[in-house]
């Protein structure tokens, strides 16, 4: 159960209700079709390292999600390397998680309201789509604790990129932890095999 969980929850730039939203702006009148276009050119672009435009023109001649799946991998041959299960897991993922977004509805989680902390850091520009939704962008409704907000000046699509968001989230930490953290000595997890390090240095100096 949510209600029974209790910790700090950090929104940046999107909240239940007002994603369905946002992605309805980012996909405005796109079809299935194109939408299924779009994911395939995306996920094609990023294993070849360009854009692949012969296969954009023959997807248009191919209507079945997974005869355009098939035609991917099989034009990716020789230009990634990646094995066909990979390609067509990879473009599977991607069009699945847009899929079930567009289904997203968090009505639920009002029926039992949280007892943790939410953070909302909100970029300063909001599409017009977005005008007539409250500064805490309705997260209000699913915490028992007030809303605290924060303002972004970066873009929707940069949001995490901000330097604003490393010290907001800074400011919710437990002090021990950020104290802990400033005493560690980071340098040790760039050490895989300390023992070997050592044993190398002996093997060096018993030869001398």
């Amino acid at each position: 159960m949510l209600s029974d969980l209790q910790g700090t929850i950090f929104c940046v730039d999107s909240a239940p209700d007002v994603f369905p939203v946002q992605l309805r702006t980012v996909l405005e009148d796109m079809s299935e079709n194109e939408i299924q276009d779009a994911v395939i050119d995306r996920m094609c672009t990023l294993m070849a390292g360009e854009r692949c435009e012969d296969l954009c023109e023959r997807l248009g001649d191919v209507s079945s999600w997974n005869e355009k799946v098939d035609l991917s991998w099989q034009h990716l041959r020789g230009l990634a390397h990646y094995s066909s299960q990979y390609v067509c897991n990879s473009i599977h993922t991607a069009y699945g998680r847009i899929a079930e977004a567009k289904k997203y509805n968090a009505d639920h989680l009002k029926k039992s309201p949280m007892r943790s902390k939410i953070v909302l850091m909100r970029c300063r520009t909001q599409p017009e789509a977005l005008a007539a939704c409250p500064g805490d962008f309705g997260l209000s409704q699913y915490s028992t604790q007030p809303v605290d907000v924060h303002e972004l000046q970066a873009e929707h699509s940069d949001a995490l990129l901000d330097l604003r968001c490393t010290p907001i989230v800074h400011k919710y930490l437990d002090p021990s932890l950020l104290e802990d953290y400033s005493q560690k000595n980071l340098c040790e997890t760039y050490s895989t095999n300390n023992n070997k390090f050592l044993d190398l240095t002996e093997q060096v100096y018993e030869e001398a």
